[in-house]
């Protein structure tokens, strides 16, 4: 809120700035979540025994 304050009394163009800064930090924080949970999973996937994938006679099919 202290920013937006701050920011606001600045006029337009401050405010743009903080705005743009912020989208900044939250694309950078989903990038990073992104990021995490990608090796998460390859990593899982690495991990992953033989004998916990579907065999041809569990699954329902043709």
């Amino acid at each position: 809120m202290e920013n937006i304050l701050i920011t606001g009394s600045k006029g337009l163009t401050g405010d743009m700035r903080w705005t743009a800064r912020r989208k900044k930090e939250l694309t950078d924080s989903r990038v990073k979540s992104g990021e995490l949970l990608y090796e998460t999973l390859r990593k899982a996937e690495k991990s992953r025994s033989p004998l916990s994938q579907p065999q041809e006679s569990d699954t329902i099919g043709p």
